[in-house]
């Protein structure tokens, strides 16, 4: 796979450049010097800006995005004028400008190539980090454990299978709370109490069951024997009267009623301590007005970016407020934000989460009391008392899932725990009527053999079937657990032995790199570390060995420097296992904490471990600058610095070997493009040499004033060095200076608004005077300047290295 490099960018006034500042790569490493100040970091900036639409220091709450565009666009703009960033790649099709400017009185960004491979491009870029600035050197490694683990999920796909774990484990928690919330073992119990009522017995098996009703309904003489279930229920219907129908029915109802309520008394404290818990949740909400707008805003970006998704508004603009929006930009800006709020989301989780454990207490009890309110028995005169007690307990129970169906989105109070619960009375008054109830119709069956043993053999048979249904509903639900426990345990053993090898050789890589940076010290071993609780991985940690002795975290022992190399080893290690498609990295000023050895075994890392991408290295530091040039001789890196002038803002001001290059392929190519802006950046340069080897005499300036010094000045007091000496040997040299005053403005009519156009004939000549003054000053042979560090004191002459090119002078 061809990995993505960059040949040329170009920036317009954008962050410090205020015309345009074109840097021509094909393919190349660059390094780039510039003091504080200068608008150095502009670069990485820009980059961040194009591939991630977002600029990490300029974003947060009090800087919008529009604010962002307003701190990009270079300030100096006029409104009509356009600020963008240029980019073009080894694969030309993905070439691209990210504009800025003004629609309205809004500032829009957009980009030129709308071609789907430009925008897989982006996509891939979001996954991809390739910008490494001091300020993030030691992010992660200082980071919390958690904040570790999320930092690597998210790049490595991690998180996905978190999901499907956290979603299997739902499942199971599910199925455990429904065991937990049927109470199965009080069921079974109250039934099996209810059979040693009626039949004597503790019925233990099915085939002592139908024994035992055997033996109850003997005295009826029937002349057949019951040998199964359905047996029983032929036997009760053979000697059923429409009366003891009627009173059989009735008693069963009450004793329906009467488990229920006995169920209902053990589960109200559960129901109660989970209502608590859930007013608490939903109270923390409601009453933090920060928290609930963010959710609420969570729920808005929520729905925008599902309707953009789900194409239900395709229009490049914004669904709610209808602004001209470009859609992908939108979908990833929602993104960012939503990430933004994901802890604020997990508030909002936790009440689900609490809202739908109560709702599934509620659903195990309020269905069962609904089916009593609709039963006809309830409806009778002799049952007034008891409808009204059950009324009481329903209105309870919808006063709970009235506060769970409450809408938070709008605000809406619900009651206080100590406002809702059961009222015991009413509870106890139910268990009470419904046992006298069954006990009056028991004592009306008098000496009707037929009755009671109907009565006795029909509510066993009701306790059995319960008994049966309620173990086979509990044998379903616990082998769903087991197989999800085995489900469960399978994929936590699978996702930690994929991790725990990812981790190995990530953190191999990490140590190597590290070495590489400090050989032979006691730091070494260093690993990532996996934290768990409860078979959740909650988080990771940077562990070492140090001095024989396995220690952690990382800035226990480690120095700013060493905690430095530790964080650059993780970014680099992070660009080759996970950067597929980007082949460059942008490093930003990351060595001012590092001591002199630290700083040249980067330098040595970068140049030799990492020399199949392409590097963009920006620095501060002149020294290390210096060292990383001498290094970077012969590997066909491009070396400059960067400057600000009022006139330009931040620019570059490359090595004279390639801006000459680039001058004599443009004149071959007959491109008069920054032509002139070229000549006369090399004409400068020339002209500090030979005024620094000559010593020749200009105005006194501070510091780095003396580097600003233009071509006018140095050409006329080299001019007046020349007359001075009074020698035959400086008329070419006085002659070209001449021509070169008249031609300086070719230089500057790109910048300047002129009705002149030059053409490349003009160029041509500006050029030729440019070398001609060069080699009269420079020699070929040695490579060097005339100067006066190489003065003969005998034939006063001034002369270069090896004295082939040399010429009187007086001191």
């Amino acid at each position: 796979m061809l990995k993505i490099k960059i040949n040329k960018f170009c920036l317009k006034g954008i962050r410090g450049v205020k015309t345009d500042c074109p840097v021509d790569l094909n393919g190349k490493s660059i390094l780039l010097y510039g003091e504080s100040g200068t608008g150095k970091s502009s670069i990485s900036d820009v980059f961040e800006w194009f591939f991630y639409d977002k600029v990490g220091h300029l974003s947060g709450e009090e800087i919008s995005r529009s604010g962002v565009l307003e701190a990009l666009r270079n300030i100096t703009l006029s409104p009509d004028r356009k600020s963008s960033v240029s980019i073009e790649f080894n694969n030309t099709s993905l070439n691209s400008t990210k504009d800025i400017y003004l629609k309205g009185n809004s500032l829009i960004a957009d980009y030129s190539n709308n071609s789907t491979g430009f925008k897989d491009l982006l996509k891939e870029f979001q996954n991809e980090n390739f910008i490494l600035r001091h300020d993030k050197l030691t992010e992660f490694v200082l980071s919390r454990k958690g904040e570790k683990l999320e930092s690597l999920s998210n790049i490595i796909g991690f998180s996905e299978i978190t999901k499907v774990k956290s979603v299997l484990k739902k499942s199971l928690n599910e199925l455990l709370r429904m065991v937990k919330n049927k109470g199965y073992d009080n069921l079974i119990q109250a039934q099996q109490s209810h059979l040693i009522e009626y039949l004597n017995k503790n019925i233990v098996s099915e085939e002592q069951y139908i024994n035992t009703i055997n033996d109850l309904v003997k005295p009826l003489g029937l002349n057949f024997k019951i040998v199964n279930l359905a047996d029983i229920d032929k036997t009760l219907n053979s000697v059923k009267t429409p009366d003891n129908t009627e009173k059989i029915k009735l008693q069963s109802f009450y004793v329906k009623i009467q488990d229920f309520a006995s169920s209902l008394e053990s589960k109200i404290n559960d129901l109660k301590k989970s209502y608590k818990s859930f007013y608490k949740q939903y109270q923390k909400i409601l009453n933090d007005i920060d928290m609930f707008q963010k959710i609420a805003l969570s729920d808005l970006l929520t729905e925008g970016q599902r309707i953009l998704k789900e194409g239900l508004f395709v229009e490049d603009q914004c669904p709610l407020c209808l602004q001209d929006k470009n859609r992908e930009d939108l979908l990833k800006e929602l993104d960012i934000r939503l990430k933004k709020l994901e802890k604020f989301n997990n508030e909002r989780r936790t009440l689900d989460d609490l809202k739908s454990s109560l709702k599934s207490e509620l659903n195990n009890l309020h269905p069962i009391l609904k089916s009593i309110l609709a039963d006809k028995n309830l409806s009778l005169k002799d049952n007034d008392a008891l409808k009204g007690m059950c009324d009481i307990l329903n209105t309870q129970f919808i006063d709970y899932s009235t506060a769970l169906n409450a809408d938070i989105a709008k605000l809406t109070s619900i009651k206080a725990p100590e406002e809702l619960g059961f009222n015991k009375n009413a509870l106890d008054r139910v268990l009470e009527f419904c046992k006298e109830s069954v006990n009056q119709i028991t004592s009306s069956m008098g000496n009707d053999l037929i009755l009671k043993i109907s009565s006795k053999a029909h509510l066993s048979n009701i306790a059995y079937k319960q008994i049966k249904q309620f173990k086979k509903e509990e044998d379903v639900l616990k082998s769903q657990i087991n197989s999800m426990k085995l489900v469960y345990k399978e994929f936590v053993k699978r996702q930690q032995e994929n991790l725990q090898s990812f981790l190995t050789l990530f953190s191999k890589d990490i140590n190597d790199l590290y070495q590489f940076m400090n050989p032979g010290e006691n730091v070494n071993g260093i690993e990532l570390i996996p934290f768990e609780k409860d078979d959740e991985l909650i988080g990771l940690t940077l562990q070492y060995q140090f001095f024989k002795n396995r220690v952690k975290p990382p800035h226990k022992y480690l120095s700013e420097s060493h905690l430095n190399c530790l964080g650059i080893a993780y970014f680099l290690t992070s660009v080759r296992v996970f950067n597929k498609g980007i082949g460059f990295l942008v490093i930003d000023d990351v060595i001012s904490s590092f001591d002199s050895n630290h700083r040249a075994r980067f330098s040595d890392l970068l140049i030799n471990k990492f020399s199949d991408y392409q590097i963009i290295l920006l620095t501060h530091e002149k020294n290390w600058f210096d060292y990383v040039e001498n290094s970077v001789k012969g590997r066909k890196w491009i070396v400059g610095s960067i400057k600000w002038s009022d006139e330009l803002g931040t620019h570059l001001e490359e090595p004279p070997e390639n801006l000459k290059e680039r001058i004599e392929n443009n004149i071959k190519k007959g491109n008069v493009e920054s032509l002139g802006n070229d000549i006369r950046k090399y004409l400068e340069f020339l002209l500090k040499q030979i005024a620094l080897n000559l010593r020749v005499k200009v105005e006194f300036r501070f510091n780095n004033k003396n580097e600003d010094r233009m071509s006018h000045e140095l050409l006329t007091c080299l001019l007046a060095e020349l007359k001075n000496q009074n020698n035959s040997d400086f008329k070419p040299p006085r002659e070209v200076i001449i021509r070169l005053l008249d031609e300086l403005f070719l230089g500057s009519k790109e910048s300047h608004d002129s009705s002149f156009v030059p053409a490349l004939g003009d160029f041509k000549a500006f050029w030729d005077d440019v070398e001609e003054l060069e080699k009269l000053f420079f020699c070929s042979s040695c490579g060097k300047f005339i100067s006066l560090d190489y003065f003969d004191k005998v034939a006063n002459e001034v002369r270069c290295s090896c004295s082939k090119k040399h010429y009187f002078w007086k001191v």
